[in-house]
């Protein structure tokens, strides 16, 4: 137990913590609560502390729509419009399916608020997510021809769920999956205004270690705004390991993998993904919103669960792979991380592009690799070609061209911070507008008005 202990050391009484909780084959492994729930309050994280967990809230909107498919009320292969008919023509047929499978190709919410000007501290609405996809002409991509995620799916999901039922969304997930399960501490937090009994806070630790409030302002949900403890969300994974209350075909038909249209295959199912973790089959998804970030992973093969909630901005990568390795594992060690000679670093030196986001720039620091812009902690090289490094966009690999070259953006096409911009000329070779691609909304126009 020393040796997951240590995995959260940093996190002591006076910061933000976490709960974590292993169980296998029904029984607690490993229980631990770490840190402040309340730092003004100097309130303690409890086993017990609730926490928003973000977009692990998907599987459980993914639920309500196959127990209404169930029903008869949705049919998972219908045109959204027959249940959202306010919804613009895209020129595509989208399905309720392509909204779960995260293939509808609809700009993500979060890159439309921000670009809306939207900010942080807004309240933000159901309605008003809905007015904002009701305002968009045209989609990323063909539906079923990528998969890209979108938050915007799983609210609309939600609003889907609302209108065939006749009941609020929160009350829907309340009597049919979380009464059931007795997930008595879990609820849908569709109201910002709610005072809720046990909750944590959310926090974000600055590079110099100052302690920030990252407060959420959500009415929203379907995407999001679940709110649970480590117990209830284990009870959801031996559910999903051993279905006794729910139909088991629906339940693999949760983290069943999809075939996109050119046969491509897409680890994610339907609010799930499947994943390999240190060598085990995982059924999991992450949550991460303000500070709060989150981990649910359920090992079928183990019948074994791991789930850690915090309230700090955490990296969750290496506690959840950590904690593999010592329950799962037996104890064994990570492979050990090669180090390049100067030479080989220096040519990983310069700047990146995705292809339909914001770039990264890999720059050399005190003889170190680092990330312009993210942790100053160096990268960590694998003998695999693995590029990792704490914090968002975590891990990568350099793939290289048979000559070597860089390929130039364009003339007209330049990145910067928010994501990529490509200008467009009139008659006289001035320009009179752009595209705008920011990670999860492409192509967005804008036009010069004077």
């Amino acid at each position: 137990m020393a040796q997951a202990d240590k995995l959260f050391g940093t996190m002591a009484a006076d910061r933000p913590g976490a709960v974590v909780l292993v169980t296998r084959k029904g029984q607690t492994v490993y229980s631990r609560a770490f840190g402040a729930a309340d730092l003004e309050q100097g309130v303690a994280i409890k086993a017990d502390t609730r926490f928003h967990v973000a977009s692990v809230s998907k599987q459980f909107t993914a639920l309500a729509i196959a127990l209404l498919a169930q029903d008869g009320k949705v049919r998972l292969d219908e045109d959204i419009h027959a249940y959202l008919p306010e919804l613009p023509d895209f020129g595509a047929r989208i399905t309720v399916a392509d909204l779960l499978h995260h293939t509808s190709g609809l700009r993500d919410q979060w890159e439309l608020l921000v670009l809306s000007g939207h900010n942080a501290q807004d309240l933000l609405t159901q309605g008003g997510i809905l007015a904002l996809v009701q305002k968009q002409g045209e989609l990323n991509f063909a539906p079923q021809t990528e998969y890209r995620y979108s938050n915007t799916g799983y609210t609309l999901a939600a609003e889907i769920v609302a209108r065939v039922s006749g009941m609020p969304f929160r009350r829907f997930v309340q009597e049919r999956i979380f009464t059931p399960l007795g997930m008595t501490n879990s609820l849908i937090y569709d109201n910002a205004a709610e005072i809720v009994p046990g909750r944590a806070n959310s926090y974000a630790v600055s590079p110099s270690g100052t302690v920030l409030h990252r407060r959420l302002n959500y009415s929203n949900f379907g995407a999001t705004s679940m709110i649970t403890t480590a117990a209830d969300l284990d009870k959801w994974a031996q559910e999903l390991r051993a279905p006794k209350l729910f139909d088991p075909a629906f339940i693999q038909y949760l983290h069943a993998p999809l075939r996109l249209k050119d046969g491509t295959l897409s680890n994610y199912g339907l609010g799930l993904y499947k994943d390999p973790v240190r060598g085990r089959q995982a059924i999991m998804h992450g949550g991460a919103d303000a500070g709060f970030r989150t981990l649910f992973a359920t090992y079928p093969a183990e019948d074994a669960s791991i789930i850690i909630l915090t309230n700090g901005s955490a990296d969750m990568t290496p506690l959840h792979e950590g904690l593999v390795d010592i329950f799962l594992n037996d104890g064994a060690a990570p492979p050990p991380a090669v180090q390049p000679k100067p030479a080989e670093m220096a040519r990983l030196v310069g700047y990146y592009s995705s292809g339909w986001g914001p770039g990264l720039e890999l720059k050399l620091q005190d003889g170190k690799l680092v990330r312009s812009g993210g942790s100053a902690a160096p990268a960590s090289f694998r003998k695999d070609g693995l590029i990792e490094f704490t914090g968002p966009v975590t891990r990568f690999r350099v793939a290289k061209s048979a000559g070597g070259q860089v390929t130039a953006l364009g003339a007209e096409r330049f990145d910067f911070p928010m994501g990529r911009i490509l200008f467009s000329r009139g008659a006289a070779g001035k320009p009179n507008g752009f595209k705008l691609t920011s990670g999860r909304a492409r192509n967005l126009r804008f036009e010069r008005v004077d």
